[in-house]
């Protein structure tokens, strides 16, 4: 015999008392259903949030005062803010681990005290005003973005003639955000062709996949 199961007179099982037992089990089972639902649905719910990679979002030409140069612009004006406070744990949160790691090489060879700060002040001088300063080349793919750009001193300073730079910055795309990877300049020389030379910079920093 069943547990709880109710008997007649005649040693048969109620039907009534049956039907009663197997709603029961039909409500706990749909009860345990609708929990287990209700998980999964939560589960649903809470994945797309957690944090997940998205593809390089510039297009593969960044035009001057364009969205792609303004967003790296910014970033630039932020290392540049870093800099000039001497943060070293919020430097090390806008650079790749490679730059930081090329900052620290040039500070073991200078061998000075202050070469920390020579460093910072450096990055600076590459990296200030960026926003308007004219760009000569922009391009961005894989997980890189590139910006050349160019720097003059004024019209003639103690007689000496104009002379330019070109200065490149390289930075790379983490998936979630964009952190500055590195810097490269030239001097143009008399004869040279500034935008021709940004373009050869350009391509002298980009890293093409392996």
């Amino acid at each position: 015999m069943r547990r709880g199961a109710t008997m007649t007179a005649a040693g048969i099982e109620d039907p009534e008392a049956a039907g009663r037992r197997d709603a029961g089990r039909r409500r706990r089972w749909t009860r345990l259903g609708l929990a287990g639902a209700a998980l999964v649905g939560v589960g649903l719910v809470v994945l797309p949030w957690l944090p997940r990679d998205r593809p390089m979002p510039l297009p593969p030409q960044l035009d001057e005062g364009g969205a792609g140069h303004r967003l790296l612009a910014e970033l630039a004006a932020d290392v540049d803010r870093v800099c000039a406070t001497g943060d070293v744990a919020a430097l090390q949160e806008l650079v790749t681990p490679e730059l930081w790691q090329d900052l620290l090489r040039r500070v073991t060879a200078a061998g000075a005290t202050e070469s920390l700060e020579v460093a910072f002040r450096q990055l600076r001088s590459v990296v200030g005003d960026l926003a308007t300063t004219p760009l000569l080349a922009g391009v961005a793919g894989d997980d890189q973005a590139i910006l050349v750009f160019s720097r003059m001193r004024p019209a003639v300073d103690a007689g000496y003639p104009t002379s330019r730079s070109l200065f490149g910055l390289r930075f790379r795309w983490s998936g979630r955000r964009f952190l500055l990877d590195a810097k490269e300049n030239r001097v143009v020389q008399p004869g040279e062709e500034p935008q021709a030379l940004s373009q050869e910079l350009a391509d002298a920093l980009y890293r093409r996949p392996q």
